[in-house]
């Protein structure tokens, strides 16, 4: 071999190396900013902040009754009270409000939980306001700083 080619698979290794050495200390980096955001007491999910006495009524909740509470507000349209189950990272925009304007609640079912999901599942069927309805499971957690279920999914 060519002493010009073995110059050359060193330079390559060489770059390579320090390549992933960059990109692991970008990474650790940001698993440290994470773990200073996280230890400071952040709340990755922006629930809405609720005194410390009406917090601890809702986080109190069984699942069942945090879902029928949810639901219950958005019939109302009561988008002050379904915030406080609402993630402030997801937007709880006009379409959403305009979609579970005026649901009943049909029933709700015993909730469950999935190995590997953070969220307990709560089996419902609503009933739009146009007299539809829908069978599915409501998805809520509240692995949150506020110890609150809040909402995760299955609309």
């Amino acid at each position: 071999m060519k002493k010009s080619t073995v110059i050359i698979i060193v330079e390559a290794v060489v770059i390579v190396i320090l390549g992933i050495s960059v990109v692991s200390q970008h990474h650790q980096l940001a698993l440290n900013r994470e773990a200073h955001r996280r230890a400071a007491g952040a709340d990755p999910f922006q629930m809405k902040k609720l005194p410390a006495d009406e917090n601890a009524r809702y986080a109190a909740l069984p699942a069942d009754e945090a879902a029928r509470g949810f639901f219950e507000a958005c019939g109302r349209g009561d988008w002050a009270e379904v915030e406080k189950f609402w993630p402030g990272v997801v937007p709880l925009d006009d379409r959403m409000k305009e979609a579970l304007d005026g649901v009943t609640v049909v029933s709700l079912g015993k909730p469950f939980s999935r190995p590997g999901f953070a969220a307990t599942f709560v089996p419902y069927e609503i009933r739009f306001k146009n007299g539809e309805t829908k069978k599915y499971n409501l998805a809520i957690r509240r692995d949150n700083p506020a110890g609150r279920w809040m909402f995760d999914g299955g609309l």
